[in-house]
This record gives structure tokens, C-alpha cells and sequence, in this order.
């Protein structure tokens, strides 16, 4: 049986992890992306959506753009949906925030992304519900 291929992903975002924050039904993994990564315009395509994904951490607090060494410890993965409720930008970079349901995730697992470099995949998005768009 032949390897299971990784889904293929319309983004592919090297980006910078902030700190966790744990409310009562969601979490937030606060996220940061150097302009040179992208731009304005794919930003906004993703701003105020519903992304259906995986994030990456690397081991250590290596450089996400570089492969990890072999034999190296093993960089941190959790897929899932993610709501992008809002963007804000800088000369240098853009900020954002993943928003999790707590139910739908490992939340010991989300925590040890907090203060790690790695990358985020968004494999779809989608329109965040009415009746969620508020919700914090």
C-alpha cells in the first residue's frame, strides 16, 4: 500500500507562534507572518474565514523555512478548522489569530505551539456561520 499523500494545500505560510489563550468554548493561537511571506490581497482572502488546515511547529525554535535535520526531534502537528476573525499588519509583518474549538481539539497540544516557529497550511475556506461570526 502505497503512502498516504499529504492533502494538497492552497497555502503555505512559514509564520511565527505568540502566546495561547483559553477561553470557555475556544482557544487562540495568536499568529504572526513576515510581509515577505504575504501579501495584502491573500491576506485579505483569508481574513474573516473558516480555514480548514494543519499547523506545524518546529522543534526547538528553529527556523521554519529550513528542513529539520534528520534524526533531529520531530517538529509538532495538529490539523483541524480554524476561524481567521481578523488581520492587522505592520511595515514588517502581519498578525492574526487562529481561533479553535475547544472541542474539536487537543489542548494540551495547542499549547505547546505558543513562543515556536513553524508553518501553516490551509488546505480550504469557507465563509465563517452567522451565527458564529461574534463568537469569541
Amino acid at each position: 500500500m502505497p503512502p498516504k499523500k499529504a492533502p494538497t494545500s492552497l497555502y503555505e505560510i512559514p509564520v511565527a507562534y505568540g502566546n495561547v489563550n483559553v477561553g470557555d468554548l475556544t482557544a487562540r493561537l495568536a499568529v504572526h507572518i513576515d510581509r515577505k511571506q504575504m501579501t495584502l490581497g491573500q491576506a485579505d482572502k483569508l481574513c474573516g474565514k473558516r480555514l480548514v488546515g494543519r499547523i506545524t511547529a518546529q522543534a526547538g525554535n528553529d527556523n521554519p523555512e529550513q528542513d529539520a535535520l534528520p534524526g533531529a526531534e520531530s517538529e509538532t502537528e495538529m490539523a483541524g478548522v480554524f476561524d481567521v476573525k481578523s488581520m492587522g499588519f505592520n511595515p514588517k509583518s502581519l498578525s492574526t489569530g487562529l481561533s479553535f474549538s475547544i472541542a474539536s481539539i487537543d489542548l494540551p497540544t495547542l499549547c505547546t505551539f505558543a513562543k515556536r516557529a513553524g508553518k501553516m497550511f490551509v488546505e480550504a475556506v469557507e465563509d465563517i456561520p452567522a451565527d458564529e461570526a461574534g463568537d469569541e
